[in-house]
């Protein structure tokens, strides 16, 4: 296999992301002046992706989904055929209004020992808030734990297999969910 002598990109950096975007760029590798970028689900195979080519070292990916961990690589083009070694990236959108957020074990599976995961959604404005309602919430009782912070203040703690109530934020404010289960 033949090296390239076209200089793989650096720094890529996820700005703006949203529930259904994020705004892409990254530092140029050497002297080139378009870029192939690939994107797609978490884990996909390159060459089955989302492929854009751009003249500029940033891009707007639109119509993504909520609350999904993307993959997104970018190379250089130097002409003739001569394209770098893929630069690496990863990021998951916002929740977004409708979406749901699970443990690691997604809708239907049973999540992990030893996971501890965190979740904050913030409001888009000064004047709305955030609703969480739960649909279904089913916990080692005593062992296993979601704790949620209104803002930085702690808010209540759940555990067992009783619904929690709607939870509300503030005007403006961010909702943080962190998860504990043990081994």
């Amino acid at each position: 296999i033949e090296q390239p002598t076209c200089l793989s990109p650096t720094a890529i950096t996820i700005d703006e992301l949203t529930s259904n975007s994020a705004s892409i760029s990254w530092t140029e590798g050497g002297t080139e002046t378009s870029w192939v970028v690939e994107y797609g689900p978490q884990g996909f195979t390159v060459g089955t992706g989302i492929v854009a080519t751009v003249f500029v070292n940033a891009i707007d990916l639109l119509n993504l989904s909520s609350y999904v961990m993307y993959d997104i690589y970018v190379k250089a083009n130097c002409g003739s055929n001569d394209l770098s070694f893929n630069a690496y990236s990863y990021f998951r959108t916002d929740l977004g209004c409708g979406s749901i957020f699970t443990d690691n074990g997604g809708v239907t599976g049973e999540y992990a020992n030893n996971e501890n995961s965190v979740w904050t959604v913030c409001a888009a404005s000064a004047n709305e808030i955030i609703k969480v309602e739960f649909s279904i919430f089913d916990l080692e009782d005593e062992i296993d734990y979601l704790t949620v912070y209104k803002g930085t203040d702690y808010f209540n703690e759940y555990t067992g297999n009783n619904l929690p109530d709607i939870i509300y934020s503030d005007a403006g404010a961010c909702l943080t969910f962190e998860f504990y289960s043990d081994y």
